[in-house]
């Protein structure tokens, strides 16, 4: 995934942090779409910095596309998954029931997701590099 960020400030180690304007996952721009209340809030990420970007520079930069896909996949699947099979597992009772079974798979699902962001966040970070400096 290639986009445009801002440096904000130099970290340790040949790293920058930079501001990235907010995406949907699907592409879209937030900002004109207003559908899920996004816009205005940037990200803050550290990135690799070989490109000797300074605070105030507009980059590219560029993250893996395949594990970024797949957090936002899990993210948004798991809980819906288990929505599903929490429905499914008590269909065979009234349908109250049923519904209080997918309101419980949906409340684990997004439950589980909080350790798991944890865990992708220190773990398993999605590397990010900036590959060149935008010219005014």
């Amino acid at each position: 995934m290639t986009q445009q960020a801002t440096v904000t400030r130099l970290l340790s180690g040949n790293r920058a942090e930079i501001r990235v304007d907010r995406q949907s996952a699907c592409g879209h721009d937030c900002s004109t779409c207003k559908g899920c209340g996004m816009e205005g809030k940037p990200i803050l990420v550290p990135a690799d910095n070989p490109a000797g970007a300074r605070p105030g520079d507009r980059v590219v930069v560029e993250s893996d596309t395949k594990k970024f896909l797949g957090v936002a996949a899990l993210t948004y699947l798991a809980p819906l998954a288990l929505l599903f099979l929490g429905y499914g597992l008590l269909s065979g009772y009234s349908e109250g029931i049923a519904v209080l079974g997918a309101v419980g798979g949906l409340a684990v699902g997004c439950a589980l997701l909080i350790p798991l962001n944890r865990f992708v966040r220190d773990k398993r970070p999605v590397k990010t590099v900036i590959t060149a400096i935008l010219e005014d």
